[in-house]
């Protein structure tokens, strides 16, 4: 019975593809948490961990869509211009950032709930973003690592994207 409510409750999660702006800067919040998807130490590197955290407004918390085709995009940190990137085709690897390549392990496509959150899904590998707070970074026990897991429709694969207008433009 719980195998099949929870059949139930993925097939119901989808509802469609959310509309997003090409070329818009979003603030992205990861349901669980209420905390905002960030690179962290605000680092501009090659490798820098996406992780969940605290709101403080620096443009290492905001990202920038670019749709590769109709429904694959890529989000670009604002303040190093580097892609988010899967780091592995696995469950359990880390988002990562690198630089702008296109490939599929940096292609995202976003699907709407039946709640209006998003899931974040990646085009290599298949897998869903996810803020797992049992994954910690080494540095800060407030730095959640973000990964990728299966599809289950939890909190913790659940985001808000809030698109952003009074940012300024970069230099």
């Amino acid at each position: 019975m719980k195998a099949i409510l929870f059949t139930l409750a993925i097939i119901i999660c989808i509802v469609n593809a959310q509309p997003f702006i090409d070329g818009s800067l979003y603030q992205i919040t990861c349901m669980a948490s209420f905390n905002f998807l960030t690179i962290e130490n605000e680092q501009t590197t090659n490798g820098a961990n996406l992780i969940a955290y605290p709101l403080y407004t620096h443009p290492s918390q905001f990202f920038t869509l670019n749709f590769v085709d109709g429904k694959w995009a890529t989000l670009v940190a604002r303040h190093s211009g580097k892609a988010l990137t899967t780091s592995a085709n696995t469950v359990g690897a880390k988002i990562t950032q690198e630089d702008l390549t296109g490939l599929a392990n940096q292609q995202f496509r976003f699907l709407e709930t039946k709640n209006g959150n998003t899931l974040i899904q990646n085009r290599a590998s298949g897998l869903y973003l996810n803020c797992n707070s049992a994954r910690r970074s080494e540095i800060d026990e407030n730095h959640i690592l973000v990964i990728q897991e299966a599809r289950d429709c939890s909190w913790k694969q659940r985001f808000m994207f809030e698109e952003i207008t009074w940012y300024p433009p970069s230099n």
